[in-house]
């Protein structure tokens, strides 16, 4: 391996490193969205069981809450995007949020997978310039 081609393989390694920083960080959001989510089905869940009214803790931030009332807890009030919410019964609620859960999961996984490939991308990149330096290193025989 020829210096030139040293450098080379030095900043496909730098590269690397910076697309595992960017995607652990990509993996942390996603597993932050997936935790949400599942609180959310596991509400969803408990909210089940309940007849009537439902008293809770609304957030106002700040780990500060306010004390509301649900007068109907049997249906919730979801959000689809672009600035549109619907109105949802639990079942249906649950069946989006599990999807959603799902989506995230397939997500991790996948992110997960990238990530493995890179670092073993990367450390094949790593060993081959090893091999080479040792070789290099070696008295030649006569």
């Amino acid at each position: 391996m020829d210096e030139q081609e040293l450098q080379s393989k030095l900043m496909e390694i730098e590269m690397i490193k910076q697309q595992l920083g960017q995607m652990d960080q990509q993996r942390a959001q996603i597993n932050a969205r997936l935790m949400d989510a599942e609180a959310a089905a596991k509400t969803i869940a408990d909210m089940k069981d309940t007849k009537g009214a439902l008293d809770i803790l609304v957030p106002v931030g700040g780990g500060m809450f306010s004390k509301a009332t649900v007068s109907d807890a049997g249906k919730l009030i979801v959000h689809v995007g672009a600035d549109i919410a619907v109105e949802k019964s639990l079942p249906e609620a649950k069946a989006l949020m599990d999807e959603m859960t799902s989506g995230y999961r397939k997500m991790f996984n996948d992110i997960e997978a990238d990530i493995q490939n890179l670092q073993n991308h990367g450390e094949s990149i790593y060993s081959m310039i090893e091999q080479q330096s040792r070789a290099s290193q070696q008295p030649e025989k006569s």
